[in-house]
């Protein structure tokens, strides 16, 4: 087998120390988007000021980084690094569409708002009163009077 027709190995920074022709050897991965937590906070910042609030989306702040809507879920379930900031970004994004529903309460803002987890839900609130029973031989007679009611239909 001639040199060049080699297969090519992936290893890591400490074995290629140890193999001697370590220049053939390829880097795994691709390069990271962003350095460093500034470095995203810097695009997020430059996709929130480079148009109005209107049009903040999260797809849209997704092709502006240059990376999948689901690329940017997976780093808030994923990356500790960038989750925080990456969640304060779509809050700012579902913030806007909660003051859109407050304002014009449309069906495709109260929609988006279901998708990123809200819920549509109404709450009923039971109380029991407490009755005041003071005539309680009134009570115990008419209970009788059914009872009695009862007993007759046999």
């Amino acid at each position: 087998m001639k040199e060049e027709d080699k297969p090519v190995t992936i290893l890591t920074d400490e074995q290629r120390q140890e193999v001697p022709d370590y220049d053939r050897v390829k880097i795994v991965g691709r390069p990271r988007k962003f350095r460093s937590r500034k470095d995203l906070i810097d695009m997020i910042n430059d996709y929130f000021t480079s148009r109005p609030k209107s049009e903040w989306r999260i797809t849209g702040l997704a092709l502006f980084l240059r990376i999948n809507r689901e690329t940017l879920y997976a780093w808030i379930r994923e990356k500790r690094e960038f989750s925080d900031i990456i969640k304060e970004a779509c809050m700012a994004i579902e913030d806007k569409y909660a003051h859109n529903c407050e304002k014009r309460g449309n069906a495709g803002d109260i929609f988006i708002l279901k998708n990123m987890g809200w819920v549509d839900k109404q709450e009923i609130v039971q109380k029991n009163m407490d009755i005041d029973t003071k005539d309680d031989e009134f009570i115990n007679e008419v209970a009788k009077q059914v009872a009695d009611l009862a007993d007759t239909d046999d």
